[in-house]
């Protein structure tokens, strides 16, 4: 299936700014320095006696292309494993059913 040069499909838009957003993310942070003094943890209010301060809201959502991809094969599965239990369970009640129409048959001979 050929694609037209220059037109991208939606998933690759995704892990483009996936990724575009995790190297910024990334050189944005300096890393977190190891330890506190006293000082700096009560100005923090990580120390008892002040209110602490609201932290960054959650991102939890994939960080990186090959997390958006991990999560399309994982769903891909889920749906192949419903279906598969949905054929079992079918099974099983024929088998079940078989059973019982052979038992009724048996009591009425």
């Amino acid at each position: 299936m050929a694609r037209e040069k220059g037109k991208t499909t939606p998933l690759e838009r995704t892990l483009r700014d996936l990724s575009s957003r995790w190297r910024s993310q990334r050189t944005a942070h300096p890393q977190p320095r190891s330890a506190l003094t006293l000082s700096e943890a009560k100005g923090n209010g990580l120390v008892e006696g002040r209110p602490a301060q609201k932290a960054a809201p959650l991102h939890l959502g994939p960080a990186t292309a090959f997390d958006v991809l991990l999560q399309e094969r994982i769903n891909a599965l889920e749906r192949g494993l419903d279906e598969v239990k949905g054929r079992v369970n079918g099974l099983i009640f024929l088998v079940v059913g078989a059973v019982v129409a052979q038992v009724v048959l048996g009591l009425v001979k």
